[in-house]
């Protein structure tokens, strides 16, 4: 089932710190979001929110079935969320990690389908020779793709990423675009994505979500916003890329 995303005067706030205020977008299925703006905006509350790891104050958080317009419940939606540090288990194998979800899915899946969707993402992740290596002695880059293969393994609609190249160089951050890229076209989920790679993570959006001071300035094509009439933007695209 492809799913898709409305989002209704969301507002977060811890204390008195207000970090969402009053939020509004839709996500279509099959279609690659990126939410761009400066540090601290609550670019990573609003991720999970949507997963459900935090409560919003106010506002809807909505799913509904692309077929037929008719709105599901979280728990029918094949959801993944990968974390911005990653969250691999040091204990576990890069095999293991990746195997995870199929092993803590409320759906049985056999221990030969788990070895044989695990080999395969491996192998076509090219990190076939270290299933059985653990994440310590693996390069940041290794552990950025395993923490990926964990986020596809169960096969998601919807799949959610915190900043998915933080701490990579330029060539592996654009290797993990191509990922999701491509991995996107396979699978046919959508994807939610926080980054500060502009403009290069352009090249893989449908459409950007400008999010300063916790208010939504712009949500639209990716080739349209350089151009939007707000002095705020030509500020934000010199200092964007710097986490202030």
């Amino acid at each position: 089932m492809d799913v898709s995303l409305k989002i209704e005067n969301l507002k977060k706030h811890f204390g008195e710190k207000v970090v969402l205020d009053d939020v509004s977008f839709e996500l279509k299925s099959n279609s690659v979001t990126v939410i761009i703006g400066k540090s601290g905006t609550g670019k990573s509350v609003l991720l999970k929110l949507i997963a459900g790891i935090l409560e919003q104050n106010s506002g809807s958080i909505q799913w509904y079935d692309s077929a037929n317009g008719e709105a599901i419940n979280m728990d029918q939606v094949s959801l993944s969320y990968m974390f911005q540090n990653n969250a691999l288990f040091d204990s576990m194998t890069a095999f293991e990690n990746i195997a995870l979800p199929l092993l803590e899915s409320p759906k049985k899946v056999s221990d030969e389908e788990v070895q044989d969707r695990v080999n395969t993402l491996l192998k076509q992740l090219d990190l076939e020779n270290i299933g059985t290596v653990y994440p310590g002695q693996l390069s940041g880059g290794m552990n950025k793709r395993v923490a990926f293969a964990r986020a596809l393994i169960t096969k998601p609609k919807s799949v959610l990423f915190d900043e998915p190249t933080t701490g990579l160089d330029p060539e592996r951050k654009f290797t993990i675009f191509e990922l999701i890229k491509r991995y996107k076209e396979v699978f046919g989920f959508s994807a939610l994505l926080v980054s500060h790679d502009i403009p290069e993570v352009y090249t893989i959006a449908d459409s950007v979500i400008w999010l300063d001071d916790g208010i939504v300035k712009y949500f639209g094509a990716p080739d349209e916003f350089n151009s939007v009439p707000d002095p705020s933007v030509k500020k934000f695209l010199k200092t964007g890329r710097i986490h202030d």
